[in-house]
């Protein structure tokens, strides 16, 4: 599976936990917990990261949102895979009052998933990492558990011989025979492996296809089926050549660049070492250099290409994966992505809006956080909070980059929402030119005119030659159509 960089988040045996990990396995205590457990197995076999947190019960609803809104949108920002079990109840040796949430996916998808949880649940954030005995931290052995504190510098975990059996098992669900085989040896540490197959836990590629059709994984693969950087490099240049002479569609694009994202996790190239993603970023070393900033071409090139095509969820998949390696220091580009996760952030209009814009500006270099693109990304949220229709209207007329595409689909709300507080607040009526340049449409009175009269609004034109030379809203007469239609 693409995105498999981090650790196995498989049960330890002997009760040893994984760091990050305050269940020991996969949850059982109930029906409903056993089916997330299998879930959740599947998952780990696949070498997916687990991060457990208990949660007290009492604000599960932050994470869930009405008819389990927030929920979708954290899943579809994060693209991690985010278990809450609540209705399973609490795990054994738990107080009541606590949940468990476990977090699933990449590193850079975990940590992320962890991050905006800690901004949503604000206090109830030191309740997690306890010792897993009680809601307040206090039960058992009263405090934090060092081995279920999160990690300092991404995730680490245990690789005891029970440990790496108990992958191994689960890992061999989802093999072939061949990947079987090879699978138990990476689990178990063995040097009988092919020369050249596996390395360090990453296959070495082998292949020298340019092109390749995007599958998900299910076992690790073999290496004459995935491509070295080099051949990588060829290929991505392909596929930009290709778009820019427009000579694809963005199936094709999508596909390809999956391909190359999934071809660079498999070797592990596309994430940094554990030393250089710790919080705020540090310098990269020579040898990591060149494929770090080749992943960070190849994300952000797809990010881009998601973005103008609508595609939210590659969209926020490519973003989880760049925030460390901007967080590093390795783009000039930074300050455009960051600009565009403040604007999702925007454009949800979470109930937590300005924690989160506070957590993604504070985690940029201060020159990326006063860069045009963040300070026009503020400024849009801070008018879409207060309705402050001029200014929205009017930053949408400069956006930088790509901006654009996240704010498209408010355009009609807003200009909605627009009119109606022109109407209320010029009794009888407004000038046209003025009109059009609050509904954002500046000195372009033909198609205001014509979206107003779509939305039914009352105007006195003035022509000359055929031309609308100017005219009058008659927002009086506008509001009583809307009383008597109501």
């Amino acid at each position: 599976v693409e995105g498999g960089e981090g650790g196995g988040g498989g049960g330890a045996g002997d009760g040893g936990l994984a760091e990050g990990q305050l269940v020991a396995g996969f949850p059982d205590w109930s029906q409903g917990a056993k089916l997330a457990g299998g879930r959740m197995a599947d998952l780990a076999a696949t070498g997916c990261a687990r991060l457990d947190l208990r949660v007290p019960r009492k604000v599960l609803g932050r994470l869930i949102g009405s008819a389990g809104a927030t929920y979708r949108e954290l899943c579809a920002r994060t693209s991690a895979h985010i278990f809450v079990l609540d209705k399973e109840g609490a795990p054994p040796g738990w107080a009541d009052d606590s949940r468990l949430v476990s977090l699933m996916g990449t590193e850079a998808q975990v940590r992320h998933a962890r991050a905006e949880v800690q901004v949503l649940l604000g206090d109830g954030w030191k309740h997690f990492f306890a010792d897993g005995k009680g809601g307040d931290g206090k039960g058992g052995g009263g405090g934090a558990s060092p081995r279920s504190a999160p990690p300092a510098g991404g995730f680490s975990f245990v690789e005891d011989a029970a440990e790496l059996k108990a992958r191994s098992g689960r890992a061999a669900r989802f093999a072939s025979e061949a990947g079987k085989g090879a699978k138990a040896e990476l689990r178990q540490g063995a040097s009988a492996l092919e020369p050249g197959a596996v390395v360090a836990g990453a296959v070495e590629g082998q292949s020298t296809a340019l092109e390749k059709s995007y599958l998900r994984l299910t076992a690790l693969p073999r290496a004459d089926e995935v491509r070295p950087l080099p051949v990588l490099n060829d290929a991505f240049e392909l596929v930009r050549r290709r778009w820019e002479a427009e000579a694809c569609d963005y199936a094709y694009a999508c596909e390809q660049l999956k391909a190359i994202r999934q071809d660079l996790t498999v070797q592990h190239l596309s994430s940094l070492p554990a030393a250089q993603r710790a919080e705020g970023g540090v310098g990269v070393s020579p040898e990591d250099g060149p494929r770090a900033r080749f992943a960070l071409a190849v994300y952000e090139y797809h990010a881009r290409l998601a973005l103008a095509a609508g595609d939210e969820g590659e969209f926020a998949q490519c973003q989880a994966q760049l925030v460390p390696l901007h967080a590093a220091g390795l783009s000039e580009h930074a300050a455009e992505f960051a600009a565009y996760r403040l604007l999702h952030c925007a454009v949800a209009r979470g109930g937590s809006l300005a924690e989160e814009l506070r957590a993604i500006v504070g985690g940029l270099a201060p020159a990326d956080a006063a860069a045009p693109p963040v300070a026009q990304a503020l400024r849009l949220a801070v008018a879409l909070q207060r309705g402050e229709f001029g200014t929205f209207f009017g930053e949408c007329s400069r956006l930088h980059n790509l901006a654009a595409a996240l704010l498209q689909p408010l355009l009609k709300p807003q200009r909605g929402r627009a009119l109606r507080a022109v109407c209320a607040a010029f009794v009888p009526s407004l000038p046209l030119s003025r009109a059009a340049h609050l509904l954002g449409f500046g000195g372009d009175l033909a198609v205001c005119t014509q979206w107003l009269r779509e939305q039914g609004a009352v105007l006195e034109l003035h022509h000359s030659k055929g031309v609308v030379r100017g005219g009058l809203l008659l927002t009086e007469a506008a509001r009583e159509a809307e009383r008597a239609a109501a």
